[in-house]
């Protein structure tokens, strides 16, 4: 009996890893989905569980700089998943490729996906119209308007800094308050100190987000500003005795008419 020896070479299964999305264009703050899927030269999809995991590399395509997450195998979809990767990326273009490694099947590694991230955009919800008296302006410690940032998100967390510029009405800057930063920005009756005549002014706003992931905003405030109504007394008060009847003291008094 003659014994030959017989080599037996077994060659790695070629194996095409393709991505997906769940989007492709997110604001600043929202998560994202990554999916990889393994397919064979015949497109079909293998739902292969012990390859181990696939890696996602995200590159921003500005800075050039990567970080990687990893896929875990789905056993209902038959899929490698990353559900809800770090919601931290900065506004930019993202290049993300997926690949892998496995002792049976030799992946190749997915075409690129284009990821989108936008800047959120920021208002400022206030008054839009306030009229007032020049006696009313510098005179009391009080709360005269009152802004809150918000995002086109719903977010009013987010801070920054503010640029209060008060105009008249041909648009020249009069003065420019001080506000601390913030989300919100309060203005004091006692902070406007130049408008000392009646007429139509504004104060212009613009607020300027620390993060730079969101775009700053404007908005104006439009102030009607009359003159204070006057009480004069004519005479002097004579004595009145309350409770009694057919009492003839009279006592006269003007209030002229306030111009707008």
């Amino acid at each position: 009996v003659t014994t030959t020896a017989a080599q037996l070479n077994v060659t790695k299964k070629t194996l095409k890893i393709v991505g997906s999305l769940n989007a492709t264009n997110i604001n600043f703050g929202d998560f994202i989905t990554i999916n990889g899927s393994l397919y064979d030269a015949n497109g079909k999809l293998m739902n292969i569980s012990n390859i181990g995991t696939l890696t996602g590399t995200i590159t921003n395509s500005t800075a050039g700089t990567s970080s990687s997450v990893t896929l875990n195998y789905n056993e209902k979809t038959g899929t490698y998943t990353l559900a809800d990767t770090a919601n931290d990326l900065v506004a930019g273009t993202y290049y993300i490729t997926l690949t892998g490694t496995s002792v049976n099947y030799a992946l190749t590694g997915s075409s690129v996906m284009v990821l989108t991230v936008n800047k959120v955009a920021t208002s400022i919800k206030g008054n839009d119209t306030i009229t007032t008296t020049v006696g009313n302006l510098g005179s009391e410690d009080a709360t005269f308007i009152e802004l809150v940032s918000n995002t086109t998100t719903g977010n009013e967390d987010v801070s920054g800094s503010w640029t209060v510029i008060v105009k008249d009405a041909a648009g020249t800057p009069l003065e420019s308050i001080t506000v601390d930063d913030g989300a919100t920005a309060t203005i004091k009756n006692t902070q406007i100190t130049k408008i000392t005549s009646n007429g139509v002014y504004s104060i212009d706003v613009t607020f300027t987000p620390t993060n730079e992931n969101y775009v700053p905003s404007t908005t104006t405030v439009n102030l009607i500003v009359k003159n204070s109504n006057v009480i004069t007394v004519n005479e002097t008060i004579k004595d009145f005795v309350i409770g009694t009847t057919g009492n003839t003291t009279y006592i006269k008094v003007t209030s002229p008419s306030v111009e707008n």
